[in-house]
């Protein structure tokens, strides 16, 4: 979470135009799977970021904050992520920030693969 709110400089939560409370990792994740990456870094930075390492931060920080431990990273393998010395699939979306909006259809754990990346476990 705190990686997140680094890159994009809001908080935990933040609420919206109409009034309701938007879970800011649910809404980062979001973006994330949407590929609207420069949508989640902070806007003081007008954009001036590297793309790759903004993405590569992002995936790791979402595949953080999935609720299971079993599907989150070890922090060995966050400091590899991060170097770019593993490669990392976009995660799904937490599946308890899915209950949190209504929909629980989503839940996935990543795996360590024998090519050395992080995934989702499918093939697509």
């Amino acid at each position: 979470m705190m990686l997140l709110e680094i890159i994009s400089g809001k908080r935990n939560a933040n609420q919206s135009q109409d009034g309701t409370i938007v879970p800011f990792p649910f809404w980062a994740a979001s973006k994330l799977n949407e590929g609207e990456l420069l949508s989640i870094l902070d806007s003081s930075l007008e954009g001036n970021a590297n793309i790759d390492e903004l993405d590569r931060a992002c995936r790791v920080a979402c595949w953080c904050i999935q609720e299971h431990e079993a599907s989150r990273p070890s922090m060995g393998q966050v400091v590899q992520l991060l170097e770019g010395v593993l490669q990392i699939d976009i995660p799904p979306l937490p599946c308890h920030l899915h209950r949190l909006v209504g929909d629980q259809s989503m839940t996935i754990y990543y795996s360590v693969g024998s090519d050395q990346s992080i995934s989702d476990g499918s093939n697509a």
